[in-house]
């Protein structure tokens, strides 16, 4: 008998028993088990091609041949991974793709799919016809039987690899467990998809028996299913538990056995638990059928534990049973260890049904798959399956739920995570929490789920806003500049309803001025209008205000306001902002007197709309202010105001049945918003604020459609309600209106306008002309719209000299207005909500499987209900009695951290607001009220507030309620002690920067009202007594930095500022001013007043960050307020230390409260930031040196970031339950990662530091700066990021006890006041409080104030508020420049954008913008005007041969002898057989004959290399033999050539452009030169430019400096020969001897120089020392820099000289065609110079390490492009491979090895070397040439080049070698590297001597 070794083997015994037994029946037909196996070889036959252990995907129904795909594909060695064509293409792929599946077989009628690019489709229909092997294959069975993907907790499905044994012993176990017969049929009613597809056929298999394929059309029709079950006889079932119940439900119903087949023996049902009562009631009706509850998992091959045969005996509720044959099952608790009986714990299932773990995933299946202690078996392991049970005394297990989410649908395990990652996407949803869906029948299980939305209120507002923003930009594009408009009065958009024609212009003014006589008569000091339009209010009111700030959705209404209204914009007194209402008061810091919103409500999409508006607005509202919404259209006269138009189009006064249709036909197809005036007669309040409503009855007499339908409304805050006896009185018709005696209100009056437009309605009074007499009489009156009747008035009247108001006696609403009542528009989150959720089922089913797809959505604008979150929440104990203390105690926690008035226990303590800092106050409450050390790992994984409230449990048990930890031991009346390691360091900054204001913390108040100066003083004092910190010096002392308490107090400040002085001035002198902290006091509170009495006084609280940090600000200011409130009352004043103080917390630090923390510290930052690279320092942009070095300039920059990029900021962290600031430092990390091409970067983050008990408030510095280090060369998706960096901060947080300047002198390095060179960016959010105090009977406005310093260079500061925040980068002007930080705001803003848009995009796949990228292009020379060099040499020989060519050494060459000795040298080459591209060596002098040998091989095609006369013999050695030449040219050889007669050899022709001209040997990286070849093209392009820059004149007389060996020597020779001009043969001495260099430049009127920068300030100094000075050099007009910085001193040497020239700093390798980036310097101006921009015809782009573009500004490597590219290394493929690339788009392009950026001005910046290569006096050095000379003597075990002023290496050699190997060294390195050695040798003899 074939062993069963696995399921195939089952199978071959079978077939090898019962050949013609039918192994698959069904609608397809039957096949025995001979034909499946036939068909099996043939498919196995076919995959054999392919190498064993792929992955094969199959793609079917699980029809006939199932069985033999399954069959075939482990016969060929091959793995199976079932796919499912009804899944979303993006799952399909995702698994393809994760599983690496290599083939995809698609089964009969699959249509084609889009699978990817990678597997290879193969139809099923092809391989069985293939012709079939003639023996059947006998390749081992893969590792793993099949892949199967499950619902991930991650979001991502997860692949589960299960092995052929686990499953073998699965189906042997469960036929064994079943009892299932020999022979029997087992229905396949599971797709094949579904690893329980493979159980069915497996048990089939192991009793020789059938499987019964079942069509997918008949899975879920029970009748179908039933007649399908009877048709082929099926006698065993595997069903999910929702089809089970539905058939129980089924046979309830027909109270019989009817619906049960006959042949049906057993049932197994499993996925979901089953109810006793369905239980009992199949066991009722189903007659002998057994029925078998199933429990397992895919990770354990399906079923592991059984239940059964269930009967009405052994029925125990929630039990499933015992494990099956081969499984073993234990209850553990949370260390692994096994619990007593009957105890909860989690269910392991062992084991040889457990698989082999999550493919492709190491880290989920080592959590998952964890070693079994409890068997011998080596290497056994156990899954965790995250069940909760139990287990009873005869070893029954109890199924008790789970102890994740993980939730059961319809037989499938489904996770919600996944559910909420596939649908958060969706736009418009905000948040989404998943839960199972109500049973359809009570006591049912779910059927289902139910997600619940939260969604953006947003969606439901743009629609309406849009439109009528185009609108109204139309009209006012079309009429704005109309040349009939009155002043003030521009009536663009005003049309008339009736006719569309513009409404009159006295009806507007009209109109207008009544508006106006209500607001004049209200506080307008400070106004804001919402919906400002063209000005008809703004002009009037702007005149008596002395701040206006004008919001309107029109961009052309705005633009039209700010061109009438300049000079007010210009000095702040006027705002404009363009935005529409929401959006602005999201951005609104500052307070008013009065908002005015008229003629908007109209255009608003609801009343939901309008509520939040004027709750947003009253935030802007200063006490007791005023909210005027004017125009508002009345929903009551609706009918009529269509039958009104009605009438007035037809001229009637009588309505028609036409004109009542054509009225309702209107009311229909209304646009705007009406408003009943109950509305706001109902509002009680405003943002917490009480709010009374005076409805406002318009006083106009044309009756028109804004006078009769419309209202106006004043909303006053803070406004108590009094309660008035008056007489009230009903309007009746025929009612005179008398003058009443009292106070009275007279209701429902019939208006006289109204009744006179409205034909059909009730006569009416002239109201306005008898409120006219009673006014004239001294009588007060009100008018209101009524609030029952449309065109009705209300009227409230008072007698002369009455304190009542009469617009407070106007009737207000008792109760909530009737919703038929209030407004004709159903509320558009209604609508929105709909359209919603069609997107979201949409997105549902591109994206989700059928299981995981909710059945109903419930969406909400805002958060999900807490109803959800409970049901989400984990199984935890809750309090069964009582009231839990715990809760209650951690909501006062929250509460009083938060700031929020309510907290329940499932709100997540992230989504209200909670950042770091937050957790750190939280913390440390925790620890002080419960005596737990709660980490702030486990706090962010806390997801509400219960949660917590368990792990304190956990941690503490019930005693956490009642323990205390020890108070921090106070010190009372202690005056003097030790200063904290954090004052110590505040101390170190300040001597070394002793004026910088870094630290200072500045804030500053404008104060409206009387200010009771001595309540202030007293106050002042009082909190100096309260905080002695605050009265304390820093001053060091023979037993170190010591706190001394003074008893002189903390003393108000007085100064008056002179009228015409700058109060900003002011101002800005006081923060600024400097603390000397052993003798000042570090806190200055100081009051400004000008003697102008009506301008507002200021007052500035500076305190220096000694004292003070950010979380103890509340504490401080909120003493400074009850101070002055209590003095200003005469109450006594709280004036001593109370608790713990400063002092206390510096001794307790002394005495090692920390020490324990910190030694856990030091040993997690040692591992965190072994390796990091230290911190490259932006280039600084400011050269010249400062006064103070120490003070930092600092300046901010907006960063624009709307307030939809801010929600969705906001909504990813709640997605990813992580918080704000683990977002946007992730993001920042990105930014700064490409901005400096580096994936190992640190970045600061703040912590409050505040670790120890009883410091959560208390006055002092705490704060540590942490440095977290990003890396992303892994090229993460940027969600994973977040997590990653969430996580890192977190564990940072951890470790906060160690300082900052600790940490640091962990890594080896040190710091100085201005530059700490771990990290010098930062990452800081804040939130900004909405009131920072109060002064009683005064209003505090707190100025924005920016800090004038930065400690950074360059810092992310982000200011939370409510429902916005603003970005700024706060930088160092030292370090960075203006321009610079604009575009990398710029680019932040981009990069953010395109993160959160799409937060799972790598990393490393972020592209710049094209219009962002560094590229600098220069447009080309016209290419038929480039000719080789020596041809344009040789057409001079023929122009002008007399000449003189060449001055060398007192000789004199003309051009025809020139030409005479390059015909000669070109005849020797060719008879030496130099053919063209061959390298011809010039190993000669300077002189004329050397060019002429440049002339004549070039003139044969061939290229010359230069070879320096000084080179070491070894050196000139290699480069000969690496050179292809018969013939090297020496001084000798050519004199011998021109002494030869010869014929010409022009015959040779023209050469080729892209042909080599010359090739330079340059050091090179591997220790090896690298011979650098370069074109005809790059040359002839370079001098073009050069004429055409420099002119002809300049290249009239040239003089050659350069050695020959190096490329300017090139054309420092050619170039003038070029144009007719002389080559001045200097030679290098020519620098180094200013005699020299001043007589060739005077006898021979050189134009043109070129130099090192250093050595030109040497030789114009060596120069000036002459007797003519500098006049020898005035023939000079062109002087030429290179090779290294051009610094300030040689500019400023240029400059002193006094000559006229232009100065060229020149930048190109010898890669490059000499120099082809320029930039000719500004003499005027010092500092650092840039390189310039590209010459003509060639171009440059800076590349990151992944070779893209990278952002404009940022650092990257520089490449070159264009004509000066050469044409690689001579021979040398590797190295030309590595330098020179062809890249898409960009093209050909050279890596030069230097990092640069693109300044502001879209120049070259120079900022250094990617490798350790040097440059020194121009030559640039490979140190690995010079070590590798070094390390050839044996003396040597190695070398280091150190690179400092000078050039050493320093050896590890024995002492007694060093001077002997320096000599040595000398010998064998070029002269250009042999950098002092013997200098070295002798530093390095004494430093070993010392």
């Amino acid at each position: 008998m074939i062993p069963s070794a696995t399921l195939s083997a089952l199978f071959e015994r079978a077939c090898l028993l019962h050949p013609d037994r039918i192994a698959v029946d069904g609608t397809w037909g039957a096949r025995t088990y001979a034909d499946v196996s036939d068909r099996a070889d043939k498919i196995a036959f076919r995959l054999a091609m392919a190498p064993e252990n792929l992955v094969v995907g199959y793609i079917g129904e699980q029809d006939a041949d199932f069985c033999s795909v399954v069959l075939g594909i482990w016969r060929a060695g091959l793995t199976l991974c079932p796919l499912d064509s009804s899944w979303p293409v993006s799952r399909l792929q995702d698994v393809i793709i994760r599983a690496g599946v290599a083939i995809v077989i698609l089964g009969d009628g699959q249509e084609s799919i889009v699978v990817g690019s990678g597997p290879t489709v193969l139809r099923l229909d092809d391989l069985v016809a293939e012709t079939g092997p003639t023996a059947k294959l006998t390749r081992s069975a893969p590792a793993a039987a099949y892949l199967i993907p499950t619902s991930g907790s991650t979001g991502t499905p997860k692949l589960v690899a299960v092995g052929h044994e686990a499953l073998l012993t699965n189906c042997e176990g469960l036929t064994s467990r079943l009892k299932i017969d020999d022979g029997s049929r087992v229905l396949q009613y599971h797709p094949c998809s579904i690893d329980i597809a493979l159980e069915e056929i497996g048990m089939a298999w192991a009793v020789n028996g059938t499987v019964i394929s079942l069509p997918a059309c008949v899975r879920n029709d029970l009748s179908a299913l039933l007649a399908h079950i009877e048709r082929f006889q099926a006698n065993i079932l595997d069903l999910p538990t929702p089809l089970w119940q539905v058939w129980v439900e089924s046979l309830r119903r027909e109270d019989g056995t009817s619906l049960v087949p006959a042949s049906v023996r057993v049932v197994g049902v499993g996925s979901s638990a089953l109810a006793a009562p369905d239980i009992r009631s199949w066991l009722e009706f189903a007659g002998s059928a057994a029925l078998y509850n199933l429990y397992g998992a895919t990770e354990t091959a399906v079923t592991s534990i059984v239940d059964g045969p269930l009967s009405s005996e052994n029925l125990i509720p929630d039990s499933i049973g015992f494990p099956q044959p081969g499984a073993r099952a234990y209850v553990l608790d949370e260390g692994g260890r096994r619990v007593p009986k009957r105890t909860i714990g989690e269910l392991f299932v062992g084991g040889d049904v457990v698989g082999f773990g999550y493919w492709g995933d190491a880290r989920m299946t080592a959590e998952s798959y964890v070693p079994d202690p409890f068997t011998e078996k080596p290497g056994a392991r156990m899954f965790r399956s995250g069940d909760l049970a139990r287990e009873e005394a005869d070893g029954r297990l109890i199924f008790l739920g789970r102890k994740d989410k993980r939730l059961t649908v319809r037989g499938s395990s489904v996770d919600p995570s996944i559910v909420v990652s596939a649908l958060i996407s969706t736009p418009g949803v905000s948040t989404i929490e998943v839960v199972p869906d109500r049973p359809k029948t009570p006591g049912m299980p779910s059927d289902g789920l139910v997600a619940m939305v939260g969604a953006d209120a947003s969606v439901a507002e743009p629609g309406v806003l849009a439109s009528w923003r185009e609108i109204y930009d139309a009209i006012y594009e079309q009429e704005l500049n109309r040349g009939e408009q009155v002043a003030h009065l521009n009536t663009a958009g005003w049309y008339s309803t009736v006719d569309g024609a513009v409404i009159p212009t006295a009806q507007m003014e009209e109109w207008r001025d009544a508006i106006l006589a209500e607001l004049v008569r209200l506080p307008h000091h400070r106004v804001l209008e919402l919906g400002c339009g063209t000005g008809m209010l703004l002009g009037e009111l702007l005149g008596s205000s002395s701040r206006y700030v004008g919001v309107d959705i029109s961009l052309p209404a705005i633009d039209y306001l700010a061109a009438a209204h300049g000079p007010k914009l210009a000095t702040g007194q006027l705002e404009l902002i363009q935005a529409d209402a929401s959006e602005a008061l999201d951005r609104m810091h500052e307070t008013f007197d009065l908002v005015v919103i008229n003629s908007v409500s109209q255009h608003l999409p609801d009343l939901d709309y309008l509520g939040n508006l004027l709750h947003q607005t009253a935030r802007c509202l200063s006490p007791h202010g005023t909210i005027f919404v004017g125009d508002v259209r009345n929903y009551l006269t609706a009918k009529d105001y269509y039958a009104w138009v009605e009438l007035s189009r037809a001229g009637s006064d009588s309505l028609d049945d036409a004109l009542c249709e054509r009225a309702d036909s209107a009311a229909l197809r209304e646009s705007e918003l009406l408003i009943s005036p109950e509305f706001f007669a109902g509002l009680r309040s405003l943002d917490g604020r009480l709010a009374r409503s005076n409805l406002k009855a318009k006083r106009t007499r044309t009756p028109n459609e804004m006078t009769l339908f419309r209202y106006d409304v004043c909303i006053r805050l803070d406004a108590t309600i009094p309660q008035y006896s008056i007489q009230s009185v009903q309007w009746s018709p025929g009612m005179e209106l008398r003058k009443p005696s009292d106070p009275t209100l007279i209701t429902g009056i019939a208006d006289e306008r109204y009744s006179r437009a409205i034909p059909y309605t009730e006569p009416g009074v002239d109201i306005l002309s008898t409120i006219e007499q009673w006014t004239a009489l001294g009588w007060a009156a009100a008018l209101a719209p009524s609030l029952n009747y449309g065109g009705r008035i209300d009227v409230a009247a008072c007698p002369p000299n009455s304190p009542i108001d009469p617009s407070e006696l106007l009737p207000t609403l008792a109760g909530e207005p009737a919703a038929d009542r209030v407004t004709n528009r159903v509320s558009i989150r209604v609508i929105a909500a709909k359209q919603l959720e069609k997107a979201l089922r949409v997105q549902a089913e591109k994206s989700l499987l059928p299981a995981e797809r909710p059945n109903r959505y419930e969406i909400s604008f805002g958060s999900p209900t807490s109803k959800s979150k409970d049901k989400l929440a984990p199984d935890v104990a809750k309090p069964e009695t009582g009231h839990d203390h715990t809760v209650v105690a951690l909501q006062q926690i929250w509460e009083d951290v938060l700031g929020h008035q309510q907290v329940s226990e499932n709100d997540n303590f992230f989504v209200l607001g909670g950042n770091s800092l937050h957790v750190m106050r939280v913390l440390l409450r925790l620890r002080s009220r419960f005596g737990v050390q709660v980490s702030p790992s486990e706090f962010f994984s806390c997801s509400s507030l219960l949660e917590l409230r368990n792990l304190v449990l956990r941690k503490g048990g019930s005693e956490a309620l009642t323990r205390e930890v020890k108070a921090l031991p106070e010190h009372p009346g202690l005056i003097e002690g030790p200063a904290s390691s954090a004052q110590e360091r505040m101390w170190s900054l300040q001597q070394m920067a002793p004026t910088s204001r870094a630290y200072h913390a500045p804030f500053v108040f404008d104060v409206y009202g009387p200010i009771n100066r001595s309540a202030l003083r007293d106050a002042v004092a009082a909190l100096g007594g309260r905080f002695p910190l605050l009265r304390t010096l820093l001053a060091w002392r023979d037993v170190g930095l010591r706190q001394e308490i003074q008893q002189r107090p903390l003393a108000l400040e007085e100064i008056t500022v002179p009228d015409g002085a700058s109060m900003a001035k002011a101002v800005h002198e006081v923060v600024n001013r400097s603390f000397r902290l052993d003798v000042d006091l570090p806190c200055r509170i100081v009051l400004l007043e000008q003697d102008r009495p009506s301008s507002p006084a200021t007052l500035v609280v500076v305190a220096h960050h000694a004292v003070v940090d950010g979380s103890c600000l509340s504490t401080l200011f909120g003493a400074l307020e009850e101070g002055y409130e209590r003095a200003f009352r005469g109450l006594p004043l709280v004036s001593e230390p109370e608790g713990p103080q400063y002092l206390d917390y510096a001794i307790a630090e002394r005495q090692g409260i920390l020490d324990s923390m910190m030694t856990e510290a030091r040993s997690y930052w040692a591992k965190v930031l072994a390796g990091t690279p230290l911190e490259s320092r932006p280039r600084v942009i400011d050269e010249c040196p400062r006064e103070d070095p120490y003070a930092q300039r600092g300046a901010r920059m907006p960063i624009a970031i709307s307030a939809k990029l801010w929600r969705s900021v906001t909504r990813l962290a709640k997605r990813e339950e992580a918080t704000d600031y683990d977002v946007i430092f992730s993001a920042f990390a990105v930014f700064l990662a490409r901005e400096r091409t580096n994936t190992d970067i640190v970045i600061g983050a703040p912590s409050a530091g505040r670790i120890v008990p009883g410091t959560e408030d208390m006055l002092g510095f705490f704060v540590n700066t942490l440095p977290i280090r990003v890396q992303t060369d892994s090229n993460p998706s940027f969600v994973t990021l977040v997590r990653s960096v969430g996580k890192q901060i977190r564990q940072a947080q951890n470790a906060q006890a160690l300082p900052l300047h600790e940490i640091i002198r962990e890594v080896g390095i040190t710091w100085t006041a201005d530059y700490n060179p771990l990290f010098q960016t930062l990452v800081v959010v804040d939130d900004v409080p909405a009131e920072r105090f109060k002064l009683h009977g005064c209003e505090v406005h707190e100025q924005n104030w920016l800090d004038e310093s930065s400690t950074m260079d360059l810092s992310l500061i982000v200011s939370r508020e409510a429902q916005h925040a603003s970005w700024h980068f706060c930088y160092d002007t030292t370090a960075l420049s203006e321009g610079t930080v604009r575009q990398m705001a710029q680019r932040f803003q981009e990069t953010l954008s395109d993160l959160i848009s799409d937060p799972g995009v790598r990393v490393g796949a972020l592209h710049t913008r094209p219009a962002d990228q560094s590229m600098l292009t220069t447009p080309a020379l016209p290419h038929d005007s480039l000719r080789p060099v020596h041809e344009q040499i040789l057409d001079q020989v023929g122009r002008c041969p007399t000449r003189v060519a060449i001055v060398s050494d007192e000789n004199r060459v003309t051009y025809e002898e020139l030409g005479l000795w390059t015909e000669r040298v070109a005849h020797r080459l060719v008879a030496a057989g130099v053919l063209p591209h061959c390298q011809v060596p010039l190993m000669m002098a300077d002189g004329a004959a050397r060019v002429a040998a440049m002339l004549a091989v070039n003139m044969v095609g061939a290229s010359f290399v230069p070879i320096d006369q000084e080179w070491p013999h070894a050196r000139a050695e290699a480069a000969l033999g690496r050179l292809s030449s018969p013939i090297v040219l020496t001084d000798e050889v050519v004199r011998t050539a021109l002494g030869e007669a010869c014929s010409c050899v022009s015959h040779l022709g023209s050469t080729p452009l892209d042909g080599p001209m010359y090739a330079i040997f340059t050091s090179g990286t591997t220790g090896e030169p690298k011979c650098a070849v370069n074109s005809h093209l790059g040359v002839a392009n370079r001098f073009a430019w050069m004429t055409s820059e420099f002119g002809k004149e300049a290249g009239s007389s040239v003089l050659q400096t350069t050695a020959p060996a190096f490329d300017s020597a090139v054309w420092e020779s050619l170039w003038p020969l070029t144009l007719g001009g002389t080559t001045v043969v200097g030679g290098p001495q020519a620098v180094s001897d200013p005699a020299k260099l001043r007589r060739l430049v005077r006898d021979n009127t050189i134009r043109t120089i070129d130099m090192v920068p250093g050595l030109l300030r040497e030789a114009l100094h060596g120069v000036q020392r002459f007797a003519a000075g500098l006049d020898a050099l005035e023939s000079l007009r062109v002087i030429v820099v290179g090779g290294e910085a051009l610094t300030s001193d040689v500019v400023r040497a240029v400059r002193q000289s006094g000559l006229d020239v232009r100065l060229y700093n020149v930048y190109g390798p010898t890669e490059a065609a000499i120099g082809s980036v320029v930039q000719q310097v500004d003499l005027k101006v010092d500092g650092r110079q840039p390189l310039g921009r590209p010459i003509n015809g060639t171009g440059l782009v800076l590349l990151d390490r992944n070779l893209h573009p990278v952002p404009i500004g940022a650092p990257g490597e520089i490449c070159l492009t264009g004509r000066c590219v050469g044409l690689g290394y001579l021979d040398d493929e590797f190295a030309t491979r590595a330098a020179f690339l062809s890249l898409l788009v960009i093209g050909d392009v050279y890596r030069t090895g230097d990092i640069g950026r693109i300044d502001a001005d879209g120049r070259l910046e120079y900022l250094g070397r990617r490798d350790g290569q040097v440059s020194r006096n121009g030559v640039r050095i490979e140190s690995a040439e010079i070590i590798q000379a070094i390390a050839a003597d044996p003396a040597f075990s190695a070398a280091h080049v150190v690179v400092s002023n000078e050039l050493y290496e320093y050896w590890d050699a024995p002492r007694e070698a060093l001077l002997d190997a320096a000599r040595k060294l000398m010998r064998r390195l070029p002269a250009s590297e042999r950098q002092r050695a013997l200098a070295a040798a002798a530093m390095i003899d004494q430093e070993v001597t010392a």
